[in-house]
Order: C-alpha cells, then sequence, then structure tokens
C-alpha cells in the first residue's frame, strides 16, 4: 500500500482529545501570526517563509508544556499529552 510523497515512513500515531485539538489549533494560528500579511513573490518564498516560522514555533518554549519548547518536547518522548 503506498503512503503517497508527503507521508513520513516514521509516522506517530496519537489519540487526539479536546485538549490535544486546541494545542493544534493555537500552533496553526500562531504560524498564520507569523506569515500574514506578506505578499509572496512565488511558491518558493512562501515555503522557505513557512519552515522558518515552524522553526521558530518549534524552539520557542510554551507554557502548555511546562515552558518547554516543542522541539524539547518532543525529544522527551512526548509526542502529544491527553
Amino acid at each position: 500500500m503506498s503512503r503517497g510523497p508527503f507521508v513520513s515512513q516514521n509516522v506517530h500515531r496519537v489519540h487526539l482529545t479536546a485538549q490535544s485539538n486546541g494545542r493544534c489549533e493555537r500552533s496553526i494560528r500562531t504560524l498564520k501570526d507569523l506569515l500574514e500579511l506578506r505578499d509572496w513573490e512565488n511558491d518558493e518564498e512562501f515555503v522557505r517563509a513557512l519552515a522558518g516560522a515552524v522553526g521558530e514555533h518549534n524552539h520557542t518554549p510554551h507554557q502548555g508544556i511546562g515552558y518547554l519548547t516543542p522541539a524539547a518536547h518532543h525529544t522527551q518522548g512526548v509526542i502529544c499529552q491527553a
């Protein structure tokens, strides 16, 4: 069965709850805030900016995970708390 070109072979399954859904929504809102009000010359420029915004988001401490960065939280083996 083909997984398609955009699915990693290292897929983590996460049990989603209302709380984890809220965290996902907040992360998306943060990325939107970092990227809004910009005119993109082309798709490549947007992809570079998105990668930078995701990097910034993943290395900024977050109150909801004990002031860890999402990157540090992930390396501790915690993908998502229920």
